[in-house]
């Protein structure tokens, strides 16, 4: 499935709708805290990419990020995640630390320079 840009006028439009915030500016990238306002699926992905800024790794909707070499996958990561059991309605929070992978990009984008 490939998601595009809609309008709000678009009939066949599905809202997403997400908030996010600079954790760290990086060297020529952002490290981003995101919150979903909606679940659809990819929706990070295409509405950073449709804002110019795509997700390191994102081949599917940055083609420019074929060429990425620090990491094998999309750089995402949920840290913590927070719903409702399907069956019982009780609520379900999960926290994870990022991954090897992970950690290693952010590593190779910190800014070189500062304090020591």
């Amino acid at each position: 499935m490939h998601q595009r840009l809609s309008s709000a006028k678009d009939p066949g439009a599905a809202r997403a709708e997400l908030t996010y915030s600079v954790e760290a500016s990086l060297r020529g990238a952002s490290l981003l805290s995101v919150t979903l306002g909606t679940g659809l699926q990819n929706q990070i992905r295409v509405q950073l990419a449709a804002l110019g800024h795509p997700v390191v790794g994102d081949r599917k909707y940055s083609p420019a990020e074929a060429s990425e070499t620090r990491i094998a996958r999309v750089a995402l990561h949920a840290e913590y995640l927070q719903f409702s059991h399907p069956r019982t309605g009780e609520a379900v929070e999960v926290a994870s630390e990022p991954s090897s992978d992970f950690r290693s990009l952010l590593r190779s984008l910190k800014p070189s320079g500062g304090r020591h």
